[in-house]
């Protein structure tokens, strides 16, 4: 049985947490930590987290431009 996981309002969230928050797999998430897409708060070296209101502010910047999306065939 999965208990959902209650943040504090304008709480940090580590990567499984910003992952769950979104909806996203580690790997897009760190794609997006990569580019810079998504702003991340680190601890200590090695410690990253995440504003949940930047991530809010990430899908409602995506929800208003989409990204384009290209979609190639291999197949000839």
């Amino acid at each position: 049985m999965n208990t959902p996981i209650e943040y504090p309002a304008g709480g940090l969230l580590d990567i499984e947490g910003a992952c769950r928050y979104l909806g996203v797999a580690r790997t897009t998430l760190y794609q997006l930590r990569k580019t810079g897409e998504i702003p991340e708060v680190h601890l200590t070296d090695h410690c990253v987290r995440f504003r949940r209101s930047d991530l809010d502010e990430f899908v409602r910047q995506r929800m208003e431009n989409p990204p384009a999306f290209s979609i190639t065939s291999s197949r000839s």
